[in-house]
């Protein structure tokens, strides 16, 4: 859904206010959980890697890039002065996603079956390739 919003201090854009601040972006992130994806295209990535979107935050002008990725997530259409109120910064990628980051897979899944392949990596010696085996 597509909701325009006027007000900096909505509760709704909670995810993306004060970015600047670090301490506060810790406090709000649960363990694991979300970080802020900025521009549709890299948004559009982190949706294609399975990330999902809770929410997009947009300017008016980039409102038809930002909503072919949203998926089921709320869009929030502010102003630029609202958008910058909002995070502290000039917002300037055309779009803002509150994202939740997906569980990582264990280690053992990830390299299994290629060991050999993760010990090669920057191993300058190849001969210690033998013993690793």
């Amino acid at each position: 859904p597509i909701e325009r919003i006027d007000d900096a201090g909505d509760p709704r854009l909670a995810d993306y206010r004060d970015l600047t601040d670090v301490a506060l972006r810790r406090v709000l992130e649960p363990a694991g959980g979300l970080y802020i994806a900025e521009s549709a295209k890299v948004i559009r990535r982190a949706v294609a890697a399975g990330h999902r979107p809770r929410s997009i935050l947009v300017q008016e002008k980039w409102l038809d890039d930002a909503a072919s990725v949203a998926g089921d997530a709320p869009v929030y259409v502010v102003t630029d002065a609202v958008a910058e109120r909002l995070t502290g910064y000039a917002v300037h990628r055309g779009a803002l996603a509150s994202m939740e980051r997906p569980a990582l897979p264990a280690v053992a899944d990830v390299v299994a079956g290629h060991v050999e392949h993760v010990l090669s990596v920057g191993s300058p010696h190849q001969e210690l390739l033998g013993a690793a085996a």
